[in-house]
């Protein structure tokens, strides 16, 4: 189970050394595929750039290019909800 606290660090390079120590403790010492999706690309980007990084390749899936300091996120909010609702609700094919 993960903590939650305010006083932790969930930042983007916080996880990255997270991941890293991961990879460190469980001995995996060289050339490891690292695979993020959304914000997890983020972080596998920052975790493949570090010094103690043995990654071999990464793998981005989804990254999300919005953000601080980044430009608009190119789909709106409204029709990423509406298109959750029609998956789950379905919708009638129109002619």
């Amino acid at each position: 189970m993960s903590e939650s606290r305010y006083d932790l660090d969930y930042g983007l390079d916080a996880c990255a050394d997270d991941v890293v120590t991961f990879a460190e403790a469980v001995g995996i010492s060289s050339g490891y595929v690292l695979v993020g999706h959304s914000m997890g690309a983020r972080i596998a980007i920052r975790a493949s750039r570090g010094s103690r990084a043995k990654t071999q390749k990464i793998v981005l899936i989804d990254p999300p290019v919005g953000g601080p300091g980044r430009r608009k996120y190119p789909i709106p909010l409204e029709w990423l909800l509406n298109a959750m609702q029609v998956a789950q609700t379905g919708c009638a094919e129109r002619s």
